[in-house]
């Protein structure tokens, strides 16, 4: 099995970069489905873990009656995906249009480039 990880590296966590997934739906980004795509935070201090928790229960109060799914784990061991997936938006991603900030984009980050 395989997860999709996005490293920040920036604290306090800034929820712009991470997918609210609401209710039952902790395994799908768009059309895909699977646990690859779930949204988690991975931390490797108990600092991260905490800033990562307080931060999730700050966005929590902006949804009230819906539950926010992320989950928030320790780090284990992670392995760089193939090349031609690393800045996979800035190289163009699936579609050929590329994002990224050197490009003047701004906005949030697509999930399909």
């Amino acid at each position: 099995m395989y997860i999709q990880v996005i490293n920040i590296c920036k604290m306090p966590f800034t929820w712009k970069l991470y997918p609210t997934y609401i209710e039952n739906s902790t395994c799908f980004q768009g059309n895909d489905v699977d646990t690859q795509y779930r949204s988690s935070i991975y931390y490797y201090t108990e600092a991260q873990a905490a800033s990562a928790q307080k931060s999730l229960e700050v966005k929590q109060k902006e949804f009230r009656d819906k539950k926010i799914m992320t989950e928030i784990l320790p780090a284990k061991t992670f392995y760089r995906a193939e090349e031609y997936h690393q800045q996979y938006l800035e190289k163009g991603g699936r579609n050929g249009t590329k994002q990224s900030a050197r490009m003047g984009c701004n906005g949030p980050i697509r999930c399909y480039g």
